[in-house]
C-alpha cells in the first residue's frame, strides 16, 4: 500500500511539475519567464489566418518551432533549439540561442563584432548583442552564404555620439 501511494505521489509530482510546458502559440504572446520543453508558434486560426509576433524576454526554450508567416523576437531568455518552417522570421538581439534550423527562412541578427565560423553543413556565428554581452550561434543545414541569413551591425554607442557631433559641427559650420 505505502509502496502504491509513493509511486502515485510521484506521478502526480511529475504531472503538475510537467504541466504547461509544451505550449501552442496562435497569437502575439510575450515570454518573461518559465521553463518550456516545446514551444510551437504558428499564426491565428482566424479565417484569413492573422500573423502571430512573439517576443521572448526571458525564460528557456529546449524545443522552438516557428511556423507559418509567424515572428519570433529573441531579446532575452534562453532557446536550445529553433526549427523555421514556412514564411516565418526570426529577429535575435539578445539572450541565448544554441542551434537554428533556418530551412531557407528568413533569419536576422542584430549585434556587433560579428565572426563566422564554416563547419562544413553548418556554421557558427559569434558576437555581442547591443547590450555588449557575447553570444555564439550555430546554423545547422546552411551556410554562411545563405541570403535569408542576416548580420546586422549595430553601431556602438560612442559611434553614435561621434557621428552627431560631428553632424553638429558641419551644420554649424554651413550657416556661418
Amino acid at each position: 500500500m505505502k509502496m502504491a501511494f509513493s509511486i502515485l505521489t510521484v506521478l502526480a509530482i511529475g504531472a503538475v511539475s510537467h504541466a504547461g510546458i509544451i505550449w501552442d502559440i496562435y497569437g502575439d504572446e510575450t515570454i518573461n519567464s518559465g521553463a518550456f520543453l516545446n514551444v510551437d508558434i504558428y499564426d491565428s486560426q482566424d479565417v484569413p489566418p492573422v500573423q502571430t509576433t512573439v517576443d521572448m524576454m526571458g525564460g528557456d526554450i529546449s524545443i522552438l518551432a516557428v511556423n507559418d508567416t509567424s515572428i519570433f523576437n529573441l531579446k532575452g531568455g534562453k532557446v536550445d533549439t529553433m526549427f523555421m518552417y514556412d514564411a516565418s522570421t526570426a529577429n535575435l538581439s539578445g539572450g541565448t540561442m544554441l542551434m537554428i534550423y533556418p530551412n531557407g527562412h528568413t533569419i536576422n541578427v542584430y549585434g556587433t563584432a560579428f565572426a563566422t565560423v564554416d563547419l562544413g553543413s553548418s556554421f557558427r556565428v559569434s558576437g555581442a548583442w547591443a547590450d555588449g554581452l557575447p553570444f555564439q550561434i550555430q546554423f545547422a543545414r546552411a551556410e554562411p552564404t545563405d541570403d535569408n541569413i542576416s548580420l546586422h551591425e549595430i553601431p556602438e554607442p560612442a559611434s553614435v555620439a561621434f557621428l552627431a557631433l560631428g553632424f553638429v559641427v558641419i551644420r554649424k559650420g554651413t550657416i556661418v
